[in-house]
């Protein structure tokens, strides 16, 4: 369980593949809204979601059975993009439609992410 950017509470329930996010907890105008996740059209069960908090930076990734920590970086990442965490990947997350778009593949069990900005 994390806050977003947005300030709002967000826990992976990952045997229901989806985002439990709760807009302004704790307020009078509290609200839960549950973002169902896929991969390739299919459900997927995610471990971590973390967002880009800067355009410079890279994704830390703990391939724990694996044995490897990968850092993911690209030219340029957009303030608030999310990434997650599925069984084998990390992933691009639209946080409109819960749709993952695989970024790097081919991990034995991802687990654990950081993001790591850098001021440019």
């Amino acid at each position: 369980m994390h806050f977003n950017p947005f300030g709002d509470l967000v826990l992976d329930s990952q045997a229901d593949a989806e985002l439990i996010i709760v807009h302004h907890p704790g307020g009078i105008n509290q609200s839960v809204y549950h973002l169902g996740l896929t991969l390739n059209g299919a459900a997927v069960q995610i471990d971590d979601t973390v967002y880009a908090s800067s355009t410079h930076g890279a994704i830390l990734v703990s391939d724990r059975d694996g044995e490897t920590i990968y850092s993911i970086t690209k030219d340029i990442f957009k303030p608030g993009a999310a990434y997650s965490a599925t069984p084998t990947s990390v992933g691009a997350l639209d946080l409109d439609t819960g749709v993952i778009t695989s970024v790097v593949t081919g991990m034995v069990s991802p687990h654990g992410m950081t993001f790591l900005g850098n001021k440019q």
